[in-house]
């Protein structure tokens, strides 16, 4: 997370990226995506969405869906 950009005392809104390993299923994938972190007045907010594949996790989901869309939004106060 390249967080040293963000100024945690001023009020604005910054683009991030995360790198961290999500585990599914059985199995460990290294991902990459991009989220933001809102600061307002003292308050924190971050929030990303990405998809992930099933089969990437050897997850038999074609009935249903071949892809699920991650969507996290965190309040830290």
């Amino acid at each position: 997370v390249n967080l040293k950009d963000v100024v945690f005392t001023k009020n604005g809104s910054y683009k991030i990226t995360v790198t961290g390993d999500l585990n599914m299923h059985g199995v460990t994938k290294n991902i990459t995506f991009n989220g933001t972190v809102d600061i307002n007045d003292g308050k924190i907010n971050t929030a990303t969405q990405f998809t992930v594949l099933m089969k990437d996790f050897a997850v038999n989901a074609a009935s249903v869906t071949e892809k699920v869309v991650v969507d996290i939004n965190c309040q830290y106060q």
